[in-house]
């Protein structure tokens, strides 16, 4: 296999999963789509975290405001 062909998402990631190329061409199309899909599902998992984070953020700091640095850092640090 070519280097290039290392690093092609849909290859590595056919490779990992232990499925056919041809699966995930077939399910997502181009590789941009494919990582289009990966974002998104990733990206409403961390979205429903920083959310659960920033309402304890609120809660704990009721009834006033959460500082600056709560907010921030339950936004960037989803943990």
């Amino acid at each position: 296999m070519p280097a290039r062909d290392i690093t092609e998402p849909r290859c590595a990631t056919s490779r990992s999963g232990g499925v056919d190329l041809a699966l995930v061409n077939y399910h997502f199309g181009t590789k941009y789509q494919l990582f289009a899909a990966v974002l998104e599902r990733r990206g409403a998992v961390l979205n429903d975290e920083r959310l659960r984070r920033l309402a304890e953020v609120r809660s704990i700091a009721a009834p006033r405001a959460p500082s600056t640095e709560a907010v921030v850092g339950a936004f960037l640090d989803p943990s």
